[in-house]
């Protein structure tokens, strides 16, 4: 079991992503009021906590740390947990982990070039949401 750590959306593109307490997730759209609603598949941008802590410790800073823009950062759950098929569970709202859409640019990333190997690769999550419902700043969620 995990939690959200916190939830933001991101309103405009190339600037940062707003905070808030909570979103409705609303299924097969995403989250009411983010510019990427309507994109199927990848309605919401999930992140561990430990994943932004392992960008923040990296002495070489990625190309896409600075691009990575999550909907929801979740704590509590482990490496490998959070793979395509899974399924998370709110008090209201159900997610379900789609893919690990990031694409790489070793020509133009400082880890790629100095041979660094990036965890975005493998734990860049998005979710699509089967059951609609208020997602809450520390709300408990469940794998399935």
């Amino acid at each position: 079991m995990g939690k959200v750590l916190k939830i933001q959306l991101n309103i405009k593109k190339g600037e940062a992503p707003v905070p808030v307490e909570s979103c409705e997730a609303v299924e097969g759209s995403g989250i009411r009021g983010d510019r990427h609603v309507g994109r199927g598949e990848r309605d919401v941008c999930l992140c561990r906590k430990e994943l932004l802590d392992w960008m923040g410790e990296q002495d070489v800073q990625g190309l896409c740390f600075a691009r990575h823009k999550e909907n929801l950062l979740l704590e509590g759950f482990g490496d490998g947990e959070l793979i395509p098929g899974r399924q998370l569970a709110g008090a209201e709202a159900v997610l379900e982990i789609s893919d690990f859409p990031k694409h790489c640019f070793p020509e133009e990333c400082g880890l790629a070039k100095a041979g660094i190997f990036c965890k975005l690769r493998e734990e860049y999550q998005m979710a699509r949401i089967l059951r609609s419902g208020v997602i809450r700043t520390g709300e408990e969620m469940t794998l399935l």
